[in-house]
């Protein structure tokens, strides 16, 4: 059935979105040596469910760095970038983006009701910025836990490593597109932790390879920074704060096909056991990045205007 993807995922991002809070974001081990683990999680813009595994054996133990040298965590992971130690295969869906394909195929005069102003549209403003419904991943690197030597607790985590990628639908403007990709990374991540503070950071660059005639093959970095304090209720363009640049390039000729650029704040409740966020920023989407009939009768050429509210508990 045509509409069977979407309505899958459809169904599972009502399901995050009903679930008591506590289950939107988990882990749960399947060992006593905690090596395996299933992890979950999910929000209005990319929900997934992960099973994660290590390569060594129990007795080697975790690799820690004292937090204290925080700054060097990017050099352990680059440092043994080539010698894996975990891996992690993971489901992802995109709730809302799927939500904008559904709603402009099967529900035009709604999705046009939308348009406010001549080339603005609300409703793709909220659900645009995604060029997929979901993927497969497999993720072969490494992690490192940054641990308070003096307290013991454990204050983040990084990650290094390769990420292989696969969907077998490409959304265009809102249109779902049928077709195989085959996206693979390197990235270097980090997430500090705490029960109120949270800070995460990722540097990527790869490539993605299309089966579709018409899509072409493409190359991109990619660089993200989100910053919550539950405590926090100022105004500091550091805290609180959200910020994601991306630009990919046709891999013949490298010249620009996407460019998206985002920031935003986070404000928690009174009592800081919900963060309300909003990310507005645009998305360039250009000619170079399609060719034939999907150019011209599915690409909206030019920049759309991103508006990204979210909830986190």
């Amino acid at each position: 059935m045509r509409l069977s993807l979407p309505l899958m995922y459809g169904l599972l991002t009502l399901a995050f979105a009903s679930a008591p809070k506590t289950t939107l974001a988990g882990s749960l081990f399947l060992d006593e040596t905690q090596q395996l683990r299933i992890d979950w999680g999910g929000d209005a813009y990319y929900s997934f469910v992960g099973f994660n595994g290590s390569l060594l054996n129990p007795q080697e133990g975790q690799n820690v760095i004292d937090a204290a040298a925080e700054g060097g965590v990017y050099g352990y992971l680059l440092e043994n970038f080539l010698f894996p130690h975990m891996l992690n295969l993971e489901l992802s869906v995109n709730p809302l983006p799927v939500v904008g394909v559904y709603l402009k195929s099967e529900q035009p005069s709604f999705y046009d009701r939308g348009k406010i102003v001549t080339n603005l549209n609300i409703i793709e403003s909220v659900t645009s910025g995604f060029p997929e419904p979901g993927a497969v991943s497999l993720f072969l690197g490494n992690n490192v836990f940054l641990v308070n030597f003096d307290s013991g607790e454990t204050e983040g985590i990084g990650f290094g490593g390769l990420l292989l990628s696969y969907g077998n639908y490409h959304i265009v403007s809102n249109e779902l597109v049928r077709e195989n990709w085959l996206e693979t990374e390197a990235k270097l991540k980090g997430i500090s932790l705490s029960e109120t503070q949270k800070l995460a950071f990722s540097f990527r660059v790869g490539a993605r390879f299309h089966s579709h005639h018409d899509i072409r093959n493409t190359v991109y970095i990619s660089m993200a920074r989100s910053h919550l304090d539950r405590q926090y209720w100022g105004w500091s363009p550091f805290k609180n704060s959200e910020a994601e640049f991306r630009t990919d390039f046709s891999q013949s000729g490298l010249q620009p096909t996407r460019v998206l650029i985002l920031a935003g704040k986070k404000l928690p409740s009174p009592e800081g056991e919900y963060v309300f966020s909003l990310a507005v920023g645009v998305e360039g989407i250009f000619a170079d990045g399609y060719s034939g009939n999907l150019a011209k009768r599915k690409l909206e050429t030019g920049w759309t205007f991103l508006l990204r509210p979210n909830i986190a508990f």
